[in-house]
Protein backbone atom coordinates (compact mmCIF):
# COMPACT_ATOMS: atom_id res chain seq x y z
CA UNK A 1 0.00 0.00 0.00
CA UNK A 2 1.32 3.31 -1.06
CA UNK A 3 2.30 6.21 1.94
CA UNK A 4 -0.53 8.10 0.72
CA UNK A 5 -3.20 5.34 0.37
CA UNK A 6 -2.48 4.45 3.75
CA UNK A 7 -2.69 8.31 4.72
CA UNK A 8 -5.69 8.49 2.98
CA UNK A 9 -7.81 5.63 4.66
CA UNK A 10 -6.05 6.93 8.37
CA UNK A 11 -7.66 9.87 7.54
CA UNK A 12 -10.68 8.46 6.55
CA UNK A 13 -10.97 6.30 9.81
CA UNK A 14 -10.22 9.15 12.16
CA UNK A 15 -12.91 11.58 10.34
CA UNK A 16 -15.64 8.94 10.27
CA UNK A 17 -15.19 8.50 14.24
CA UNK A 18 -15.04 12.19 15.26
CA UNK A 19 -18.36 12.78 13.24
CA UNK A 20 -20.13 9.29 15.19
CA UNK A 21 -18.59 10.96 18.11
CA UNK A 22 -20.17 14.14 17.51
CA UNK A 23 -24.04 12.24 17.01
CA UNK A 24 -25.77 12.19 19.73
CA UNK A 25 -26.67 8.76 21.35
CA UNK A 26 -30.11 9.92 22.66
CA UNK A 27 -32.15 11.69 20.27
CA UNK A 28 -29.89 11.54 17.63
CA UNK A 29 -31.25 13.94 13.83
CA UNK A 30 -32.50 11.22 11.77
CA UNK A 31 -31.22 12.50 9.52
CA UNK A 32 -27.73 12.97 10.71
CA UNK A 33 -27.65 9.12 11.67
CA UNK A 34 -28.97 8.07 8.13
CA UNK A 35 -25.77 9.41 6.34
CA UNK A 36 -24.01 8.11 8.91
CA UNK A 37 -25.42 4.89 8.32
CA UNK A 38 -25.16 5.27 4.67
CA UNK A 39 -21.37 6.26 4.89
CA UNK A 40 -20.79 3.28 7.22
CA UNK A 41 -22.82 0.88 5.16
CA UNK A 42 -20.91 2.24 1.62
CA UNK A 43 -17.46 1.85 2.48
CA UNK A 44 -18.14 -1.87 3.79
CA UNK A 45 -19.65 -2.54 0.77
CA UNK A 46 -16.63 -1.19 -1.22
CA UNK A 47 -14.54 -3.36 1.65
CA UNK A 48 -16.35 -6.17 0.96
CA UNK A 49 -16.31 -5.83 -3.46
CA UNK A 50 -12.49 -5.76 -3.16
CA UNK A 51 -12.54 -8.78 -1.02
CA UNK A 52 -14.70 -10.38 -3.75
CA UNK A 53 -17.77 -11.27 -0.77
CA UNK A 54 -20.98 -9.75 -0.56
CA UNK A 55 -21.74 -6.87 1.61
CA UNK A 56 -23.90 -7.50 4.94
CA UNK A 57 -25.72 -4.33 4.68
CA UNK A 58 -28.17 -2.92 2.47
CA UNK A 59 -26.82 0.88 0.95
CA UNK A 60 -29.17 2.69 2.97
CA UNK A 61 -29.56 0.81 6.18
CA UNK A 62 -31.43 1.79 9.67
CA UNK A 63 -28.74 2.18 12.11
CA UNK A 64 -28.63 2.85 15.76
CA UNK A 65 -25.33 4.62 16.50
CA UNK A 66 -23.73 1.88 18.11
CA UNK A 67 -24.18 -0.08 15.47
CA UNK A 68 -22.26 2.02 13.18
CA UNK A 69 -19.60 2.20 15.88
CA UNK A 70 -19.34 -1.53 15.84
CA UNK A 71 -19.36 -1.49 11.45
CA UNK A 72 -16.70 1.31 11.99
CA UNK A 73 -14.85 -0.99 14.22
Amino acid sequence: MTIALSRLLSYDVWANREILDSIPKRNTPSRSLRWMAHIVSAELLWICRIQGKQSPLPVWPDLSPEECAKHLA
